[in-house]
C-alpha cells in the first residue's frame, strides 16, 4: 500500500519502499508490533489545548467561525486532505518513474543515466519529433550533456529570495527561526543524511538531519531516532506533523546557515521546549 514512497519523491535513482522493504518498511512494522500503543504523557495535544482559546478568540474578532468543534474539524480535514493529495500524487509519480526505468533497462540505460536526461528529450522521443537512429546512444549523449549542465548549476548559489539584480552578485543568508515541535530534550550523536543513501548506518538514538523531508522520508520514524532537524519546512509541513504524531522532538526549517554549522557536529543538544539547539561536540 505504501510501496510507492521513496526518499526524494522525484529522484529516479532513489529506490521506492516496495523495492527495499527490508530497509524501509520492515523496521516500521516491527516498531508497530512492539509498541504498547500508549500515548506519551501530555502528548502534542497539550500545546494545542493551550493555544486553542487564543486562536478561537482571534477568529471571533475577525468575524470568522469560532466554534471549537467546527474549527478543529476544518483543520483536521484540511491537513488530512492535503496529505492524502500528496500521497495519491506521489503514487502516480512513482509509477511513471518505474515505467521510465523499465524502458531504460530495455535500452540498456541505467537509472543514473536517465536522471540526467531532460524531460523535453523524453517527450520528443514519445511524440516522434526526435528521430535518432540509435535511441540508446542518443539518450546517453543527451544524458551526458544534462550531467554537465547539472554540475554547472550546482556550482551556482542564489539567495532564498531574489529581490534585486545585485542579489545575483552577492548576498547574506537571512536568519531563520526554526519551527520547534514538542517539548522534549535530547542530547545524542548527530547524523547528517544529506548525500547519504538510506541504510548506510544505524540511526538508532541519533539526532537526524535532512535538508528537506518529503513523505518518502517517513521510513526514519521506524529507525528509533531521537530527534529530527530539517533545513527546509514550516510549522505545518509534512515532517512537522509527523514528528508531532510520534511525539518526536524536532526543529523544522532551521535555515541554510545554521544547518551548515550544525552538520559539522558529532553530538547535538536539542531542547524543543526551550527552542534551543546547541553543539555539544
Amino acid at each position: 500500500r505504501y510501496g510507492h514512497l521513496r526518499p526524494g519523491t522525484y529522484d529516479i535513482t532513489s529506490p521506492c519502499y516496495a523495492a527495499e522493504t527490508g530497509r524501509y518498511l520492515d523496521p516500521l512494522l516491527q516498531r508497530l508490533a512492539n509498541s504498547s500503543g500508549d500515548a506519551e504523557s501530555g502528548g502534542p495535544g497539550v500545546e494545542w489545548r493551550q493555544a486553542r482559546p487564543r486562536l478561537l478568540e482571534a477568529l471571533a474578532e475577525l468575524g470568522l467561525p469560532a466554534e471549537a468543534g467546527a474549527v478543529e474539524t476544518f483543520l483536521r480535514t484540511a491537513i488530512e486532505g492535503r496529505e492524502y493529495a500528496k500521497f495519491a500524487f506521489s503514487r502516480n509519480l512513482s509509477a511513471a518513474l518505474e515505467a521510465l526505468a523499465d524502458w531504460g533497462a530495455s535500452q540498456g540505460l541505467g537509472r543514473d543515466t536517465l536522471a540526467d536526461v531532460m524531460l523535453e528529450d523524453l517527450l520528443a522521443l514519445r511524440a516522434g519529433t526526435a528521430h535518432p537512429e540509435a535511441v540508446a546512444d542518443w539518450v546517453a549523449r543527451r544524458a551526458a550533456e544534462g550531467a554537465a549542465e547539472r554540475t554547472l548549476a550546482e556550482r551556482i548559489e542564489l539567495p532564498p529570495l531574489l529581490c534585486r539584480a545585485s542579489d545575483f552578485d552577492g548576498f547574506e543568508y537571512p536568519s531563520s527561526q526554526p519551527n520547534f515541535v514538542g517539548s522534549g530534550c535530547v542530547t545524542a550523536p548527530c547524523v547528517d543524511l544529506a548525500g547519504q543513501a538510506a541504510g548506510e548506518r544505524s540511526l538508532q538514538g541519533c539526532v537526524v538531519m535532512i535538508p528537506q523531508a518529503d513523505p518518502g522520508h517517513d521510513w526514519l520514524f521506524g529507525q528509533g531516532i531521537a530527534a529530527l532537524i530539517t533545513l527546509y519546512g514550516g510549522a505545518n509541513s509534512h515532517m512537522a506533523i509527523r514528528a508531532a504524531e510520534f511525539g518526536l522532538p524536532a526543529a523544522i526549517g532551521i535555515g541554510e546557515t545554521r544547518y551548515q554549522h550544525l552538520s559539522q557536529a558529532s553530538v547535538l543538544h536539542l531542547d524543543a521546549g526551550n527552542r534551543q539547539i546547541q553543539v555539544v561536540q
